[in-house]
C-alpha cells in the first residue's frame, strides 16, 4: 500500500510540476516518405507564442518557397487551445511513443519549445521532440494539432 502511495504521489508531483509550462515556439516539419522524386516534397512551419511564423516548402531537394507571416491573437489563442487538447503540456514525448517502428510512410516531426510560466523558478527552457510513431490515443490530438498549425500559415504560401 505504501509503494502505491508513494507511486501516485511521485506521478502527481511530475505531472503538476510539468503542467506549470506553457509553448513558446513550434516547429512542424512533414516529409512524403519513400516515394518517386517527382512526388518528394516537405515543409516547416515554426510559429512563436508571440505570433511570428516561417515556413519553408521543398520539391524534392530544391526550395520553392520560404516566407515569413504573422498569427492574429485570435488564432494564437485556438492554436494555444489545440497545444492543450493535445497533452504535449502535460506528458513528456517518452510516454507518447509507440513501441512500433514504422516503416516508410508519411514523417511528420513536432519539436516544441517550453518555459515555465513561474518567473521565480530560473528554468531555461525545455526543448521536447514528438516523433511520427505516437501511441494510438495521441494520434488524433496530435493530428487535430499539426491541422491547426498548418492552417495558419496563409494560403498564398503554400504551392
Amino acid at each position: 500500500m505504501k509503494k502505491i502511495l508513494l507511486t501516485l504521489a511521485i506521478v502527481f508531483i511530475s505531472v503538476s510540476a510539468f503542467s506549470q509550462f506553457k509553448w513558446d515556439k513550434l516547429e512542424f516539419y512533414f516529409h512524403t516518405g519513400p516515394v518517386s522524386p517527382e512526388y518528394q516534397y516537405s515543409y516547416s512551419i515554426s510559429i512563436t507564442s508571440s505570433g511570428a511564423g516561417h515556413f519553408e516548402y521543398y520539391k524534392g531537394i530544391d526550395t520553392i518557397q520560404k516566407a515569413d507571416f504573422s498569427v492574429t491573437r485570435r488564432n494564437l489563442t485556438k492554436l494555444t487551445n489545440e497545444v492543450k487538447s493535445s497533452g504535449i503540456l502535460n506528458t513528456t514525448p517518452d510516454n507518447m511513443i509507440s513501441t512500433e517502428i514504422l516503416i516508410g510512410g508519411k514523417v511528420k516531426i513536432l519539436k516544441a519549445t517550453l518555459i515555465n510560466e513561474d518567473p521565480d523558478k530560473d528554468q531555461p527552457p525545455r526543448v521536447f521532440e514528438y516523433p511520427s510513431n505516437l501511441k494510438t490515443e495521441y494520434l488524433r490530438q496530435m493530428n487535430d494539432l499539426y491541422d491547426v498549425i498548418k492552417s495558419l500559415v496563409p494560403g498564398k504560401y503554400w504551392p
